[in-house]
């Protein structure tokens, strides 16, 4: 099913809504939602909130730089 849409090298994948549950210290998740991030830090995985209007990173114009920065800043922190 995945294959069709997103063509066949599109191989590593995970579809769920329990994202939390794949967290530990060397995992990383850019997500908009705010309920996805928090359970995912509180076991123990980096969570990186991507800005969305929806959010309460809003105001950032440019969310790319944003999540660069902020993941260079985690990475950082865990070398």
């Amino acid at each position: 099913m995945a294959h069709r849409r997103f063509g066949a090298d599109f191989t590593d994948f995970i579809f769920t809504r329990h994202k939390d549950r794949l967290a530990h210290p060397n995992a990383y998740l850019i997500d908009d939602m705010p309920f996805n991030i928090e359970p995912f830090i509180a076991r123990n995985g980096v969570g990186v909130l991507f800005p969305q209007i929806w959010n309460e990173l809003a105001h950032i114009e440019d969310p790319v730089p944003h999540v660069i920065n902020t993941l260079e800043a985690a990475i950082g922190r865990q070398q």
